[in-house]
């Protein structure tokens, strides 16, 4: 679909239903009772959305996907982020395990994305020598990925790419969680 100035609520969801294949009209109307999402309104009472509010309900919608945050979470972060934080994280999906057993091309777009992290770390004083644990620690687990696929790889590559979908998001969840907790225990014990 070509970028245009407003969508309707129908165009909005036939736009973001490759990417999120249970959202409807409802879930929409639901989001905006809630006041995740405010679209503008025609004379008449219909719902048009401008490109930003796309943007905004697509963040909204893989924070709940990818993050597992409830509802009441989602709403505080949006209203804290950016247009630009907006649009970095409504462009990167957890899904990019499709097409990974197939394609060797996605190397560069890997790198070029490290590089942006690596810049973006940098700020708050931590270098590119402090995330070589990352490094090592993808590498351990893309093996253990690759274990678990490792016998449908041969026989249906969709399957594959879709258990790997489920890892990476589960693995993700795990890491996000041990990450919260480890802050929270060194927290308690710098507070007097």
């Amino acid at each position: 679909m070509t970028a245009k100035s407003t969508y309707s609520i129908g165009e909005v969801v036939k736009r973001l239903k490759p990417e999120f294949g249970d959202l409807t009209i409802s879930k929409l109307r639901f989001l905006e009772d809630k006041g995740l999402i405010k679209p503008s309104r025609t004379k008449s009472g219909y719902r048009k959305f401008s490109e930003k509010e796309v943007k905004k309900l697509s963040v909204i919608l893989k924070l709940q996907k990818e993050r597992f945050l409830p509802l009441s979470v989602i709403k505080s972060k949006i209203s804290t982020l950016s247009d630009k934080a907006m649009e970095d994280i409504s462009g990167v999906k957890i899904e990019r395990t499709q097409g990974l057993l197939a394609s060797k091309s996605k190397k560069d777009n890997f790198e070029l994305q490290i590089k942006d992290i690596n810049k973006s770390m940098a700020k708050f004083g931590i270098e590119q020598r402090h995330l070589k644990m990352y490094e090592t620690f993808a590498d351990r687990e893309a093996m253990l990925f690759y274990q678990a696929v490792a016998p449908m790889i041969k026989n249906n590559s969709k399957k594959a790419e879709g258990k790997l979908s489920d890892l990476l998001r589960s693995s993700q969840h795990l890491k996000n969680i041990l990450l919260e907790k480890a802050l929270s225990e060194l927290l308690k014990k710098s507070m007097p």
